[in-house]
């Protein structure tokens, strides 16, 4: 089973793009982590890569902007590429977003109003062009 929950902040606001006859929008979003270490209380952030397609990836970029919550059930995608530059095999893992929610008291900095369902993305092919890899 592939199943990923994120709670987390937008890093910078998301860009709608028109892959073929779909649209798409990749985004970054930082979740934190707190624990304790020898009594000290300690913090750690992570920054992951999103991608929502369709009426799920316009919907986000309607709604979300940097800095605003938002609730992402995804699915990992483990992506290998050739850097065009160097020529090495590089990879990292993107996360597919399946849906999204709104956060109960959730900032919404574009729009006061929100959807009364979750709303779905799905990606018509899986795949992942490399021109679709933002480095």
């Amino acid at each position: 089973m592939n199943i990923c929950i994120f709670l987390g902040r937008l890093v910078r606001k998301p860009e709608l793009e028109k892959v073929g006859d779909t649209h798409v929008t990749k985004f970054s979003i930082a979740v934190n982590r707190k624990y304790k270490t020898q009594g000290e209380v300690k913090e750690e952030v992570n920054f992951l890569d999103m991608v929502a397609w369709d009426k799920g990836a316009e919907s986000i970029c309607n709604f979300f902007d940097k800095g605003d919550a938002i609730i992402l059930y995804t699915s990992a995608k483990h992506e290998t590429w050739t850097d065009s530059q160097t020529n090495k095999a590089r990879s990292k893992v993107v996360f597919r977003v399946e849906r999204f929610e709104f956060p109960p008291n959730g900032n919404r900095s574009k729009n006061e109003s929100t959807p009364s369902e979750p709303t779905t993305t799905e990606n018509p092919s899986g795949n992942i062009t490399q021109d679709e890899i933002p480095f």
